[in-house]
């Protein structure tokens, strides 16, 4: 019997997996926002000078987070750098046509004399990520000798072969200061994501059957209590990240002139997805003041609830997902995914750090000993079995979920081998993959163990490392979605 009921799991598994992957091979991802082509074009010789510059990309892109400059090249190569390079005088940046959202334009509001002239450009896709880029043009003749140092971005006749260049980091390249800001205050928005839905899962579908079955023991109260001081910790780490990612993202897009353009940026789609983030973070703090232990903790839950379930849509509105076509079921995707890793890691947090520290306090106030029957020891199991119960959906759900997101935002299979995106999305999928594997581990030899013998150790370390797989899969997120998909 044993044997049939595994190889009925094993189809029912192959059922689910094997349209996902076919799924994945013929997906269709979102176009990645690009400078196609500019006029003038990169490394052109005018006879007479422009009127305008314009920009055409591959996607439409957000005017509100988009900037434009034409600099006189020759005036950096005579001893200045690029910011203190004459900026030629130019009217508002604007929309080819209503219907050409696609299409920057900059009119120019002199009349250029012969030179070589720079265009550096930043701009957002609908998905709110940042990219910039610079190419140059000549009209006319040079006026004065270009120094072989000085090197000014693409002159007339040095163009290379790839075209004007273009990177997705405004602010410098690589590992540059401002992408650690943009990971660091990602990782800490996640962290609070996490921790605030873990600990209401683990309030709501862990602890409260727990007390609805009753017993004598005061495990279940020391859970409460402890879980509350997690989530009431998770809702610092989300507000401390409100003014991380609203800084990063003015001091990138507009380096010149951030706080001046805060106001532009918080009427984006990313300013949306921002605010409902400060919406979010005082509604849950609200309900968590509510919740203290000597407050009405029931109404606290309850009001932490309503931030706790917009927390998902902030990382959709401001991330890739906003981006991908349809926009409904790759919003859907995220939300649900964002859902199931927050119940799954959060929640195996507040068991490892408040569940088995209740029943540690417990065992040190009974002189040590630990009854295996016991009212502490059997409502500590009850919490592991409830635990297990939502764990197992939650990690089903995270497959789906993953799956439907890397269907939705890669053109091939190929790409997640060939692409930064790609490449880093398969790290997260290891160490995802790894700790779905200690989880199972611990679901399938651990609890039953547990069962027969509660105590601490026994699920303390293998759920120390599944946490430690987590966290490191939280990581690799962070870096994911402050990368182009391109």
């Amino acid at each position: 019997m044993r044997s049939g009921a595994g190889a009925r799991r094993a189809w029912a598994w192959g059922l689910f997996v094997l349209p996902a992957l076919a799924g994945l091979a013929a997906g269709g991802g979102p176009p990645h926002t690009q400078l196609d082509s500019s006029d003038p074009a990169d490394g052109a010789r005018l006879s007479e000078p422009p009127v305008r510059v314009a920009l055409d990309f591959s996607t439409d892109v957000q005017l509100a987070l988009s900037t434009v400059s034409v600099r006189l090249a020759e005036s950096w190569a005579a001893g200045g750098t690029p910011e203190s390079a004459r900026a030629v005088a130019a009217g508002a940046l604007r929309y080819d046509a209503d219907d050409r959202r696609d299409v920057l334009v900059l009119p120019l509001a002199e009349l250029l004399a012969s030179g070589v002239y720079a265009v550096a450009w930043t701009t957002a896709g609908p998905d709110s990520h940042p990219i910039s880029g610079e190419f140059g043009f000549e009209v006319g003749a040079p006026t004065a000798p270009q120094r072989a140092d000085s090197q000014p971005p693409q002159q007339a006749g040095a163009q290379d072969a790839e075209g004007p260049r273009q990177s997705d980091d405004p602010a410098g390249g690589g590992l540059s200061f401002a992408v650690f800001l943009s990971t660091a205050a990602r990782l800490l928005f996640y962290m609070g994501t996490v921790g605030l839905i873990g600990a209401l899962a683990f309030r709501v579908l862990v602890l409260a059957p727990v007390e609805r079955a009753g017993g004598t023991s005061a495990v279940p109260m020391l859970v409460l209590a402890w879980t509350w001081q997690i989530a009431t910790m998770s809702v610092a780490a989300l507000l401390a990240s409100i003014p991380l990612r609203l800084w990063h993202q003015a001091r990138t897009l507009f380096p010149d002139d951030p706080f001046g353009n805060l106001a532009a940026l918080s009427q984006t789609a990313w300013g949306g997805g921002w605010w409902l983030h400060v919406g979010a973070g005082l509604v849950a703090a609200a309900g968590m003041w509510l919740a203290r232990p000597l407050g009405e903790r029931a109404r606290g839950w309850a009001v932490a609830a309503v931030g706790v379930l917009l927390l998902p849509v902030v990382a959709a509105v401001s991330g890739h997902a906003w981006a991908t076509q349809p926009r409904g079921l790759a919003v859907g995707a995220l939300y649900l995914h964002v859902l199931a890793a927050s119940m799954w890691l959060g929640g195996l947090f507040c068991l490892v750090f408040a569940g088995i520290r209740a029943l540690r306090t417990t065992q040190a106030a009974d002189g040590g000993a630990l009854v295996a029957s016991g009212p502490a020891s059997l409502a500590f199991v009850e919490i592991v079995a409830a635990f297990s119960r939502l764990a197992v959906v939650a990690v089903a759900l995270l497959v789906v979920t993953g799956t439907a997101n890397a269907w939705l935002r890669l053109d091939a299979v190929s790409q997640l081998w060939t692409t930064p995106w790609g490449r880093t999305l398969l790290g997260k999928a290891g160490l995802a993959a790894a700790t779905m594997a200690i989880g199972l581990y611990n679901w399938r030899v651990v609890r039953p163990a547990l069962m027969e013998n509660p105590r601490p150790g026994v699920l303390q370390r293998p759920a120390l490392l599944e946490l430690a797989l987590g966290a490191a899969a939280l990581v690799a997120t962070s870096w994911l979605v402050v990368q182009s998909l391109g």
